[in-house]
């Protein structure tokens, strides 16, 4: 059988109704108060996502230009941006999202909302985020919407603690894509589209990877390799709020790195046990897709 989702339709929040003040907090927090499919309409993100089908007539309802936002391909927010982008921060990133994956242009004005109000996204619920980064890496095109995160002053705000190498380019915003972390994630799009099976949790060493190597850089003597890969990711996780299982798998993930420049020909059970492991896959992978940035093949 099919699951068929029912929604009634929700009304504006109050603020909407009476005069806007840019140093307000609109942050949505409850928002279930029953309303008309006009007032609906009004209150969603972009326009192109606010078209009602009325299967009584085969017709379509569109109260805010949508439709004609489709045919010409631009992504444009309904009213004003900076409190749309206020009530609801993962807007941002979706907007770069939708006008990656599906070749759309944005609005003069959601493009310069997004770059006014990208703080904002540190007041996302973390489990909205984590939802949507695990969409994106999904997609067979993660490098692109990263490439967009970065031109549109979004990546900075997400993964800034991972992007200290790549700043050292000043271009880097622009040129993403040539980036260590731009390449690695081109490089894990070519295998998803090529059925291998990557998890999230390989995206994010991906992404972290950069992170980690230049704490073990740090650490000249090697003595404390756990010690400094759990210091290095530690801020990060956190303030992404990444479940503890997941962060621990990433620091057995990088641990063992260094585990595929060298196997133990004296010792075959070793090699036999590191196979074994849960995270062996997830650690190959990482090693494999980092050879292949490195041209290392």
């Amino acid at each position: 059988g099919k699951i068929i989702e029912v929604s009634t339709f929700r009304s504006l929040p109050d603020h909407r109704l009476g005069k806007q003040t840019e140093d307000k907090d609109y942050l949505l927090r409850r928002d279930n108060n029953y309303g008309t499919a006009k007032e609906d309409a009004a209150r969603r993100d972009f326009t192109i996502n606010s078209l009602y089908y009325d299967p009584r007539n085969d017709s379509i309802i569109d109260f805010v230009g949508g439709f004609d936002d489709i045919k010409n391909r631009v992504l444009k927010v309904i009213g004003n941006p900076d409190v749309s982008f206020k009530e609801d921060p993962v807007r941002m990133l979706r907007a770069v999202k939708f006008q990656t994956l599906h070749g759309l242009t944005l609005d003069k004005e959601t493009k310069l909302g997004i770059k006014r109000n990208r703080l904002e996204l540190e007041k996302a619920a973390s489990s909205r985020m984590l939802e949507e980064y695990n969409k994106i890496f999904r997609t067979w095109h993660a490098a692109d919407v990263f490439n967009g995160l970065a031109e549109n002053y979004l990546l900075d705000v997400l993964f800034k603690e991972a992007l200290e190498v790549s700043k050292k380019n000043p271009n880097w915003q622009k040129e993403f894509l040539d980036s260590n972390i731009g390449k690695r994630l081109v490089i894990a799009d070519r295998m998803l589209q090529e059925r291998e099976e990557l998890t999230s949790i390989i995206f994010f060493a991906l992404i972290f990877c950069d992170l980690v190597n230049d704490a073990l850089e740090k650490d000249k003597n090697k003595q404390n390799m756990i010690h400094s890969i759990k210091t290095a990711i530690d801020p990060i996780c956190a303030r992404m709020e990444i479940p503890k299982k997941d962060k621990e798998r990433l620091i057995k993930i990088f641990a063992s790195q260094k585990r595929f420049f060298k196997t133990e020909e004296n010792n075959p059970t070793h090699n036999e046990v590191f196979r074994k492991k849960d995270f062996f896959y997830e650690a190959f992978m990482v090693y494999k897709i980092n050879a292949l940035a490195d041209k290392h093949e």
